[in-house]
């Protein structure tokens, strides 16, 4: 996998409106970095919805969810991206019901009212120093940590939204690009200038 998370900006599951009664269901995956330190690094996905008003519940299966296995953790926000740790409504890490396909404890759960207005909620890995540790996209680290890192593994989830939403997107971060030079273009590099020195070397035999 590329080193640049890459997340289509806009809409992943745009709808007119997700009442009390119905259910929104969508998936995605988070990824693990390692850096050459063998520090490690997590990514975050990150939703932009908005509500009329009323609860909101957000479910979450991954214990098992694609045969992988990742204590997830959830935060909700005001407002619109950027985010903002002074914004986060609300955080949690594990549920001990099963309110979806989960049967495991480990599996995130939140259930908010919410008035009217636009609001963001992010899914990522238990367990971080709050809110602070997950606007930028990476937790543990900084976007820049991953120049150097390479993705150790990915974890599969499902995401459960039920209550009065409209406008559920996923949000995309922009991480940097890693280039990494291919042994044979080191080489070739290395051969070109050999071959400098050398027309070099014969221009100043003649010109003796």
């Amino acid at each position: 996998m590329n080193m640049t998370r890459s997340l289509v900006m806009g809409v992943l599951l745009s709808l007119t409106g997700v009442g009390a009664a119905q259910a929104l269901v969508v998936t995605g995956q988070l990824e693990e970095y390692t850096s050459p330190s063998n520090s490690f690094f997590n990514s975050v996905d990150l939703y932009s919805f908005s509500t009329s008003g009323g609860t909101v519940e957000f479910d979450v299966y991954e214990w098992g969810f694609g045969n992988t296995y990742m204590d997830s953790m959830v935060w909700l926000f005001h407002g619109n991206a950027p985010l903002d740790a002074d914004d986060l409504i609300a955080q949690n890490d594990d549920f001990g019901g099963v309110a979806d396909s989960s049967t495991a404890g480990m599996d995130s759960y939140l259930s908010q009212s919410l008035g009217a207005g636009d609001y963001m909620f992010v899914i990522g890995q238990c367990c971080d120093d709050g809110a602070t540790d997950v606007v930028d996209g990476i937790q543990y680290g900084v976007p820049a940590d991953l120049v150097s890192a390479s993705v150790s593994r990915s974890y599969d989830y499902e995401l459960t939204v039920t209550g009065p939403v409209s406008d559920f997107q996923l949000q995309s971060f922009r991480f940097p690009v890693v280039n990494v030079e291919e042994p044979g273009s080191f080489a070739l590099l290395g051969l070109g200038l050999v071959g400098l020195g050398f027309i070099r070397k014969r221009k100043d035999s003649n010109q003796g």
